[in-house]
């Protein structure tokens, strides 16, 4: 029972942690107490088993019931609090997954956001850099400077646009 409470107190620091948000550390420290537990839950099914058998043996014949008795519900009592623990330590690690994708989705969006204002100046300077006749500017001094003009007043426009709804954050 012991090592149950020192994974209660495991259990809620990972807990207030994952409030605060996520690192590999907590993440490591969730895996290695998810895999103790599993373990301890293996082992107390394995248990169970044998202290029914031992209950319905003729050797507790000789046991007064009543130990017997309470041996049968610690042992529920123990596999209950272990399967609590799990579905403790998964919710957590639900938190930590639904943060991790919650930062990648919010990554994505700046990455496409911030590739689609790039663009816009590329196709601008794409077209002026094109090697045909009737295009503007062509042969004007300042041709390349009214072209990088454009592109970046549409780039600004577009990134304005974004930022307005909130696609840079």
């Amino acid at each position: 029972m012991d090592v149950l409470v020192s994974y209660k107190k495991q259990i809620d620091d990972l807990d207030s942690a994952a409030r605060r948000g996520f690192s590999n550390t907590r993440l490591r420290e969730l895996t290695t107490l998810t895999r103790k537990l599993v373990f301890l839950e293996h082992t107390m099914v394995d248990q169970t088993s044998t202290i029914e058998a031992l209950v319905k043996s003729d050797f507790c014949q000789n046991v007064p019931q009543d130990i017997c008795q309470n041996l049968t519900v610690e042992q529920q009592r123990l596999t209950k609090a272990i399967h609590i623990f799990r579905d403790l330590l998964d919710s957590i690690s639900s938190l930590f997954t639904a943060m991790m994708d919650s930062n990648l989705n919010n990554l994505m969006k700046f990455l496409d956001s911030s590739g689609l204002v790039i663009a816009v100046a590329a196709l601008v300077t794409g077209f002026m850099g094109m090697n045909v006749g009737g295009l503007p500017w062509k042969d004007d001094l300042y041709g390349f400077w009214i072209t990088l003009g454009i592109a970046s007043i549409l780039s600004l426009l577009i990134a304005y646009l974004l930022h307005r709804k909130q696609y840079l954050k």
